[in-house]
Parts: C-alpha cells; sequence; structure tokens
C-alpha cells in the first residue's frame, strides 16, 4: 500500500480548499457550509461592536483602555526588574515627566487641577490617545528589547514618553500639557448610562473569587481594599500571603488611581502601598477586618480565616 503524506493546513487553507472544491461531495459541502455560518456570526458580531462616536463615548473608551494597558504595562515592568511600589512609581513617574516635562503634581497645577484629581479622569479624547499610545508603546519596548534592570525600564519610559510629545509638538503643535483639563470622566459615564436603553443595559457582575476580574475596576479604597484583600488571601492554597505580595497582586483586581501611586513625601511608600499596609497597622480599629475577625495577622502578612472565607463566597459569588 502506497504511503501517503499528511499535511497540517491552516484555518484560511482549508476555506480556500473547500470554497475550490465539488460542492457535491459530502464533506465538501459540509465544510463550505461550516464555514458559511462561521462567516455569517462573526459579520453579526462585528455588527453589535459599538464604536465610539462622541465626545463623551471616546473618552470612557480610551480612559478604559488605558486602566487595562497600565496593567500590561506594569507586568512589563515587573519582569524588566521595575518590583518595589517606590520604584513602580518612579517608573510611571518617568513617563510622565518625558511627555510633559513635568512631574504629577507639576501637571496638576499647570492644568488647575486640585492636588487629589486623577489627571487621566480630566484629559479629553485627544490627550487620552496620546497617553494610550505612550503606554503601549512602552510595554512594547519593553518586552520586544527585553529590557533587564529598572533604570533602563524607567529610560525606556521617559524615551517614550518625550517621542510622544515630540510627535504631537510636530503634528499639532500642541504640547500635551497644553490641552485644556475636561470635567471628571465621570459625568460624561453618567450621560452615556442615562442615554443607554434600559431594556439593553448589561447588569454590573461581581468578579468571582476563583479567578482575577478581567477587567480591574475602580473602588473606594478607604472603604473596600479591605474586601479584595481578602479575595487575593482566598486564592492562596493556605489562605495565606505576604504583605508585600499582597501589595502587588490587589491591582490585578482594582484599579489604583494614578495619584495614589505616588510616593509618599518623606517616606518609601506610595498612598496605595500604605493603605495597605494600614490594613494590618490600624489592627486594633473597631473597624478593622483583623479586629471583626475576617483575617489574622501572622508574621510578614495576613490569612484569611473561616469568617473571611465565607464573606468572599457570599460578596463575590
Amino acid at each position: 500500500m502506497e504511503d501517503v503524506t499528511d499535511y497540517k493546513m491552516t484555518r484560511y487553507a482549508c476555506y480556500l480548499t473547500a470554497q475550490n472544491s465539488d460542492a457535491k461531495k459530502k464533506p465538501v459541502a459540509f465544510a463550505q457550509s461550516y464555514f458559511a455560518i462561521q462567516t455569517r456570526k462573526q459579520e453579526l458580531a462585528d455588527q453589535a461592536v459599538a464604536v465610539p462616536q462622541s465626545e463623551d463615548e471616546k473618552r470612557v473608551f480610551l480612559r478604559q483602555q488605558i486602566k487595562q494597558h497600565n496593567i500590561k504595562l506594569s507586568s512589563a515592568a515587573k519582569d524588566a526588574g521595575v518590583v518595589t511600589s517606590q520604584e513602580f512609581a518612579i517608573f510611571h513617574g518617568q513617563g510622565w515627566q518625558g511627555m510633559y516635562a513635568m512631574n504629577v503634581a507639576q501637571i496638576r497645577a499647570y492644568k488647575g487641577l486640585p492636588a487629589s484629581a486623577d489627571i487621566l479622569d480630566r484629559m479629553g479624547s485627544t490627550e487620552l490617545a496620546a497617553n494610550f499610545f505612550r503606554v503601549t508603546q512602552t510595554e512594547e519596548r519593553l518586552r520586544k528589547e527585553g529590557v533587564k534592570g529598572k533604570q533602563k525600564a524607567y529610560s525606556v519610559h521617559f524615551e517614550v514618553g518625550r517621542q510622544v510629545r515630540d510627535a504631537m509638538l510636530k503634528i499639532s503643535k500642541i504640547a500635551p500639557e497644553d490641552l485644556p483639563a475636561v470635567e471628571n470622566i465621570s459625568q460624561a459615564e453618567k450621560r452615556i448610562k442615562g442615554a443607554a436603553p434600559k431594556s439593553i443595559r448589561a447588569p454590573e457582575a461581581k468578579p468571582s473569587s476563583d479567578a482575577q476580574a478581567e477587567t480591574p475596576r475602580p473602588i473606594d479604597l478607604r472603604l473596600d481594599l479591605w474586601k479584595y484583600a481578602l479575595l487575593v488571601m482566598a486564592t492562596k492554597p493556605n489562605g495565606q500571603i505576604s504583605t508585600s505580595d499582597l501589595i502587588g497582586e490587589i491591582p490585578n483586581y482594582i484599579s489604583v488611581p494614578d495619584d495614589s501611586q505616588e510616593v509618599l513625601t518623606g517616606r518609601k511608600d506610595s498612598k496605595f502601598s500604605q493603605l495597605v499596609r494600614n490594613l494590618k497597622s490600624h489592627k486594633t480599629a473597631k473597624t478593622n477586618f483583623i479586629y471583626q475577625g475576617y483575617a489574622e495577622d501572622v508574621a510578614g502578612g495576613f490569612r484569611i480565616t473561616p469568617k473571611g472565607r465565607d464573606f468572599v463566597a457570599t460578596y463575590f459569588s
């Protein structure tokens, strides 16, 4: 019996073969039917994708994209050697410095924003798009060049930020800091929500306790941080985690405002990491989750209790 050579074909090659074969043969007819159905499904899916049109929609869409890609950027920075909260604050600060030629506090002052304002939440779509480009291109360079060493990572973020600035000055002749600050993006979100037909609004989902949230969500750090700390503990085999690991993992579940990533004056912690540490240092407060029995204070970190696991199962169900 003559040997027959097997070939592994790509999906597109299979499609071309089916479309150019004899439809009278059952396998060919089946394949043509399959590809016709899949093509129609994709067409319908493409039609269902909402394309941002208004300024409000563009702002909300771009802001969400930046939140998601900032997480990817932080992951690339971590692979390059940026580890501590202070190092991350410096790393992100270098991007701002390169693009705006000033630090975050100076940007707020220049734009006339309150000291507590999240700058990204007060940007128009043009400025958000420029920052989205900065974030994605920095991540791309860190990964493509296999950058190693925190100092090199700092330099890459600064250089990309500066290149985005130079491009804006060359194309539009407007520096990013000269683009006007606008109303808080929460107002745009309210208008979009109010304009959406009630029949097609999607219900708000809570993250599953057995997997991290696909899109980190904004929360009130002072009120709800402990809940997500418990969620992270619940994912560990023994329910225990060090304080430093907890600081590093919680941002996989929540959106940490940019101003909370700034290093506190005279300290090595950022506002966010200090809030996480306060979960332990404030354990004697009656409102603290350790005092209330949801977690235990162990050497170097925390351990979730049965009461804490019950809370996670209920709250994040």
